[in-house]
């Protein structure tokens, strides 16, 4: 109890987690219907996520806020509105396929995780 009322000794923390799996090309897996639809919108905000990165990436580079960070159009960037805020941390896992048939695909994954690395925020 005496930990709990003392407020110095509360931390508040979150944790986000997303799973990207399903942003496949649409025609490699021959998704139809909700499957489609899905696979659309996952891609639709990984792009939104790639926008704001390299929103992110401009401001440091130019040493000021030039642009604003266009967080709130995803449902999945608005998770990380404390990292695009300045105050938070993420880290990105990325799963690549091996197969030479996949290397378009994973080129562009790695592309994308070579653009997250650069970003920093304080």
């Amino acid at each position: 109890k005496q930990i709990l009322l003392n407020k110095e000794m509360i931390a508040i923390s979150q944790l986000s987690l997303v799973d990207l799996a399903g942003s496949e090309r649409a025609s490699k897996t021959n998704a139809t219907g909700s499957q489609l639809k899905e696979a659309g919108g996952i891609n639709s905000s990984l792009m939104t996520l790639h926008t704001c990165l390299e929103t992110l990436r401009a401001n440091q580079l130019a040493g000021r806020n030039i642009k604003m960070v266009p967080y709130r159009e995803s449902k999945i960037t608005l998770l990380f509105k404390n990292f695009f805020e300045g105050s938070g941390k993420v880290k990105m896992v990325v799963c690549v396929n091996p197969r030479t048939e996949d290397f378009d695909e994973t080129l562009h994954v790695m592309k994308f995780a070579e653009l997250t690395q650069d970003v920093q925020v304080q």
